[in-house]
């Protein structure tokens, strides 16, 4: 008797196919209208009594206070009293936290900074600073 074939194997080829890629779906970008600033007119005084310029002019007319009464502030060399008190305001305000210490310390750097600047000597100081 024949023998008969025996099949090894199929060559069938495996199929593998890719998976879809997923649906995106956009909004679309909503852009939110330009407005143009309108011009104010008029605010002038405004600008001038601030509540940082009036608190300012309350720091420097605290400044005025403390040295008429004659308190016995010590100084640093340079600066005088004026610049010690906006020094110590500056300390005590917690770097700006307290506002009105903060202005006054504005205040009273400004004032040591204008009698170093007119004079060449700060009010107080036996020494003259270098000028």
């Amino acid at each position: 008797m024949a023998r008969k074939a025996h099949r090894r194997g199929s060559s069938r080829a495996i199929v593998v196919s890719r998976p879809s890629k997923p649906m995106v779906i956009r909004q679309t970008i909503v852009k939110k209208a330009k407005h143009h600033a309108r011009k104010h007119y008029g605010g002038s005084a405004r600008g001038l009594f601030s509540p940082a310029r009036i608190g300012i002019a309350t720091g420097a007319f605290a400044l005025g206070m403390l040295d008429k009464s004659g308190i016995n502030v010590p100084e640093l060399p340079l600066i005088g009293k004026a610049g010690t008190l906006g020094v110590a305001a500056y300390f005590l305000s917690a770097g700006g936290r307290n506002k009105f210490l903060d202005e006054m310390a504005t205040a009273a750097l400004a004032v040591a900074a204008y009698e170093l600047g007119s004079t060449g000597k700060v009010v107080g100081a036996d020494y003259v600073a270098g000028f």
